[in-house]
């Protein structure tokens, strides 16, 4: 309004007549705005409130009435700042996508013509777009989690020039300067990623790159997704995650869907909200409490990367009240990826158990006795998925299914929904679970002798071992109570190719 207002008034054909009605409602804006109660701070409505209200003000700052309400806008968007964003700089509404939005926002703040108290938002502007160069992967989108789309930056450099190393993760290393660190976590805003490289040019997208987001904030855009992550390597999508599709059909108050925190009733959009759309454990075929559950802030525990390559993410979070859930993330670019869960009900009562994975839409996903394989144009060697424990049992692929219940699909785009293979391992009827999920790249055999591996009771100790091709791998862990998480990783070859070490091998 302010905008149309000041063209109108350059215009010499427009005449003054016209022009009153206008002022006198962009001052009715004014007055309504300067009301705390009428600004919607708990989110991102709110921050664009106040910043209309800022560059309108700046508009007329020739009034000087007006500046009063410039002062009060730029207070309220340094409040906000602080407030919707982590003291590292992740947004907090659990969406790469909003970040990405806000963080343009605030860059066209930071203009030397403007008040002086906006020269100060330099420093948090930087940070701000630090951690977006981490959530951008090596394909140049975004990671998609909680309401985000795909973004393509390829096609996008509205934040250009903003810190060198966002202008070298959005240029593919053709500008700006890239971060030495290969493992970036932020633990007040629940955000973990290992990127293997940062080489430029044609090899920017063969890094390999996992991205966990581990927390809840608020209500505020958050799906229910607690402790799920994305991979991609090999140069492609391996682990996807389900998108926003949209936000349609309003849930009616007192509902079911309501009361578990489905805000919108649209069927498509419950299930990418839902546990069972994203890489992780689905209890009892609930999807995480929203509504009524106090937000815990972040779930990172603890992080590291290993003198042999290894970088490893720890992560717990509570669910359902008595639900106990640990998440040990640990990869080896290029060549494996565990994901280790371990859940547990206080108070002992039987649960079934899920653990959900959700391949890249153009990956073929094939059984194999209890394993899987996966394959894909633009995968250099086959992946192989089998549980190293022998108590969960793998799900049939399932893609695009639609009865009984939807399973099987993303939204890279909001209002698409297409087809993509999700599987899960399975564990029925128990107080406890334990996953040791293995993604291993191999054209060759990968198989273990279930016998063989090691896990303690409360799921602090373990010891797996696996073989793939004519190699034999170790890992062990110890995540104890208090101190350092330690992992030891070894391979050796197999004597005489043969697999002699695990007579009971199992693919």
């Amino acid at each position: 309004m302010a905008y149309i207002l000041d063209a109108m008034c350059r215009n010499q054909f427009v005449e003054a007549v016209r022009l009153m009605p206008l002022w006198h409602s962009l001052l009715g804006h004014f007055d309504y705005l300067s009301d705390d109660n009428n600004i919607k701070s708990h989110s991102n409505h709110g921050f664009y409130q106040a910043l209309g209200q800022f560059f309108a003000a700046a508009r007329y700052s020739h009034f000087e009435y007006l500046s009063v309400f410039q002062k009060q806008a730029a207070d309220r968007l340094l409040h906000m700042i602080g407030r919707h964003f982590s003291a590292e700089g992740v947004h907090l509404e659990h969406s790469p996508e909003y970040h990405y939005s806000l963080t343009r926002a605030i860059a066209t703040l930071n203009q030397p013509d403007l008040t002086a108290k906006t020269l100060s938002l330099r420093k948090q502007l930087d940070s701000l777009c630090n951690v977006l160069a981490w959530m951008i992967m090596p394909n140049r989108t975004i990671a998609n989690f909680g309401d985000s789309d795909r973004i393509d930056f390829k096609r996008r450099n509205a934040l250009f020039g903003c810190t060198e190393f966002l202008d070298y993760a959005i240029s593919a290393g053709g500008d700006g300067m890239p971060e030495s660190r290969r493992l970036a976590v932020f633990p007040d805003g629940g955000l973990a990623v290992v990127r293997s490289d940062w080489a430029g040019g044609e090899d920017f997208r063969e890094a390999a790159y996992l991205a966990q987001t581990a927390a809840f904030h608020s209500r505020v855009h958050k799906q229910a997704d607690d402790l799920s992550f994305v991979w991609y390597d090999q140069g492609t999508d391996i682990l996807i995650d389900a998108g926003r599709y949209g936000y349609l059909g309003r849930t009616e108050k007192g509902s079911d869907l309501w009361k578990q925190g489905f805000w919108y009733s649209d069927p498509k959009r419950v299930y990418v909200e839902s546990t069972r759309a994203h890489n992780t454990v689905e209890l009892d075929g609930r999807s995480f409490d929203r509504k009524g559950s106090k937000p815990y802030g972040s779930a990172l525990e603890r992080w590291g990367e290993t003198g042999d390559g290894l970088f490893f993410i720890e992560t717990h979070a509570r669910q359902f009240r008595t639900m106990r859930h640990a998440r040990l993330l640990v990869l080896k670019p290029h060549d494996w990826l565990l994901v280790f869960d371990w859940v547990w009900d206080n108070e002992k009562k039987s649960h079934d158990y899920r653990q959900w994975f959700h391949f890249a839409p153009d990956l073929t996903v094939t059984p194999s006795g209890r394993s899987l394989v996966v394959s894909g144009q633009d995968l250099d060697s086959e992946l192989k998925v089998l549980s190293l424990l022998p108590g969960p049992s793998v799900s049939a692929p399932v893609r695009g299914q639609e009865e009984p219940s939807l399973l099987g699909w993303w939204s890279e785009m909001g209002g698409q929904f297409e087809p993509v293979t999700s599987v899960s391992f399975d564990i029925e009827e128990s107080a406890s679970a334990v996953f040791a999920t293995l993604f291993a790249f191999s054209d060759e055999t990968v198989c273990s002798n279930a016998d063989d591996q090691r896990v303690n009771v409360s799921g602090r100790r373990a010891r797996f071992r696996w073989i793939a091709g004519h190699s034999i791998h170790s890992l062990s862990f110890n995540r104890p109570a208090q101190g350092n998480v330690s992992l030891d990783y070894s391979t050796q070859s197999t004597p005489d190719g043969a697999p002699s070490a695990f007579s009971k091998c199992q693919r």
